[in-house]
């Protein structure tokens, strides 16, 4: 399945790009995912790059399938994070994606946090037609939690260890509304 989508424009100052199965990636995953300044509240993973790339050539057999992307955030020319779209699935009656593994070290350019999960939000609600979105940020990490609730997600459990939240396209739609700035800016041309 070839996923089309503009937030995939390379010709956009900001876009999405699905990550590759080479050393390169892996190397840069490892990178992020290794760092513990910024791996505090994700799931543990290997920083071995060969690891990595093994687990990178088999997410590219269901990336193909449709069941999952895993993305590198590019603004500028530049690599500036990871984001990943899995666990597609019926829920409440919905069709439903997660996504997370959502990593953007500092210094962040302006607006990239909440521009690059609008692009989350467009590939998930526009291209491929989701209904909702479901996704979990661990209770300690709080500047997150206050990120996704001045979006509009929806607390609907918790647990000791985690929030769960529900995003609608209709909150999709405000985010996006609320959010022009950032849209205009990274939607644009790159800068020279």
């Amino acid at each position: 399945m070839t996923l089309r989508s503009a937030a995939l424009d390379g010709r956009y100052r900001t876009h999405l790009r699905l990550v590759n199965a080479d050393t390169l990636d892996a190397a840069y995953i490892c990178a992020l995912r290794g760092d513990e300044t910024l791996n505090q509240h994700l799931s543990p993973s290997s920083a071995d790059v060969a690891a990595q790339l093994k687990w990178l050539e088999a997410y590219k057999v269901r990336e193909q399938a449709g069941e999952e992307y895993y993305f590198v955030i590019v603004s500028d020319g530049a690599d500036h994070g990871l984001v990943r779209m899995y666990d597609f699935r019926e829920l409440e009656g919905r069709r439903s994606f997660c996504w997370g593994s959502w990593i953007i070290p500092p210094p962040r350019p302006p607006g990239l946090v909440t521009y690059s999960a609008l692009l989350v939000y467009e590939i998930g609600f526009e291209a491929l037609g989701f209904e909702q979105a479901h996704f979990d940020v661990r209770r300690e990490n709080t500047g997150v939690v206050g990120f996704h609730e001045r979006a509009g997600a929806r607390r609907v459990a918790d647990d000791e260890q985690d929030i769960f939240f529900r995003f609608s396209p209709q909150d999709y739609q405000a985010f996006r509304h609320a959010s022009e700035a950032q849209i205009s800016a990274h939607r644009a041309p790159p800068h020279p």
